[in-house]
């Protein structure tokens, strides 16, 4: 069987006042939002939500505790994402969670450079 998926994506950058920001996020495949950050940086943005780095991996050992695969999307445009299969499967459930209790696991406003 394979592992369990936690996709990691930004939104499109806002500019604010010359300022490029991005919200990135890390959603399972079950639809549980585990980080959502703002960042200034996308490097900056890769290692706080664990691709190259080990930050937030207990967080996700927390969540799937057998094992998981972190899958990176942050180069996908939005039109793209749209037609990730296992991604919007993901985003439906995470949607319908909302409607009923709208919780996030973990969030950050550490702005990163």
């Amino acid at each position: 069987m394979p592992l369990p998926s936690i996709f990691i994506w930004k939104e499109s950058p806002l500019i604010e006042e010359g300022e490029r920001h991005f919200t990135v996020y890390a959603m399972t495949q079950d639809g549980t939002m585990l980080v959502l950050a703002e960042m200034h940086s996308l490097i900056y943005a890769k290692h706080l939500l664990g691709l190259n780095s080990k930050q937030q991996h207990e967080l996700y050992n927390n969540h799937y505790p057998e094992g998981w695969v972190l899958v990176d999307l942050t180069e996908l445009n939005d039109d793209q994402l749209d037609t990730h299969p296992e991604f919007t499967a993901a985003l439906d459930r995470w949607d319908r969670a909302v409607l009923g209790r709208g919780e996030v696991v973990a969030e950050s406003s550490n702005q990163g450079t």
